[in-house]
């Protein structure tokens, strides 16, 4: 039980460190949007329910004893799917913009 919950931690605290790395890196370099887009909405939103999904899985194996693996599957494809797009939609944009920049 304590290795469940060390990664759990271990999970929250690398989100958590890799988030302020990103604005620290950003806020360097002056690149702090003044708000945010749809698609870091997305991104975080996509990164707070993973925690969550991750955190229910815990607890139910704990309380059952197993885990249904066909729902993490599925939950999993449908974040990289989501996450896909979005990198997808941005490779795009900044693409877009370097090109209309060179004009």
């Amino acid at each position: 039980m304590w290795i469940l919950i060390f990664l759990a931690g271990f999970v929250i605290g690398s989100l958590t460190g890799a988030w302020t790395m990103l604005i620290r890196c950003r806020k360097e370099r002056g690149q702090i949007p003044k708000k945010l887009n749809k698609i870091d909405v997305t991104l975080i939103l996509v990164g707070i329910t993973t925690v969550i999904f991750i955190a229910v899985m815990i607890w139910l194996y704990i309380k059952t004893g197993a885990v249904p693996d066909s729902l993490v599957a599925g939950y999993f494809a449908a974040v990289f799917g989501e996450v896909s797009i979005c990198g997808w939609i941005k490779n795009i944009k900044e693409k877009a913009k370097k090109v209309e920049e060179e004009l």
